[in-house]
């Protein structure tokens, strides 16, 4: 019983059996599970960005207001990586160009990023998850029942600085994110 993270991992092929789900993976590995979540990560595309001498971390580096290290070049969307982050999600998007229609109509728009509900869409494991969900310095409290799980990452003050909800607990997710401390 439990949770297995397969990281850098390759998967060769499913099978449904009589026991569950035969998982084949590169090497030679097998194993028999109840279900699987597979989760391949968007890395952005930088190479064109690289190639104009364009300061590159886990995507191109852009500030408040969208530019780059050169500043007449913008960056946004799933390339963009703003306060340290790369955000392919779609409201972060939304807000980015938002910003940047201001900034190439001499208007200066800052770019400033609401605490936003992630969705993770997966069949056997629908989740909705909102706020800082890496931070070392959190306490986890953690409810899980049929109906879902409910996990509230709490900072020393007691806090709401991150949450998880799945399945059924989903419906909690705004109230949640109504709560989260920026």
């Amino acid at each position: 019983m439990g949770v297995h993270l397969m990281l850098k991992t390759q998967l060769e092929g499913l099978e449904h059996t009589a026991d569950g789900i035969r998982v084949s993976l590169d090497r030679q590995r097998a194993l028999t599970v109840d279900a699987v979540v597979a989760a391949a990560g968007l890395r952005p595309e930088t190479s064109l960005a690289r190639h104009a001498g364009l300061q590159i971390n886990r995507g191109v580096v852009v500030n408040s207001q969208l530019q780059t290290s050169d500043p007449a070049i913008y960056a946004l969307g799933d390339c963009a990586e703003i306060n340290g982050t790369v955000l392919p999600f779609l409201q972060p998007i939304l807000l980015s160009a938002m910003c940047l229609s201001k900034n190439l109509l001499a208007q200066t728009g800052e770019l400033t990023l609401p605490p936003m509900l992630v969705k993770v869409k997966t069949p056997d494991l629908p989740l909705h998850l909102a706020g800082d969900t890496r931070r070392d310095d959190l306490t986890w409290n953690i409810v899980a029942a049929k109906e879902g799980l409910v996990a509230k990452g709490l900072d020393a003050e007691n806090q709401l600085r991150a949450f998880v909800v799945s399945e059924d607990k989903m419906k909690e997710a705004f109230a949640l994110l109504k709560q989260l401390v920026r």
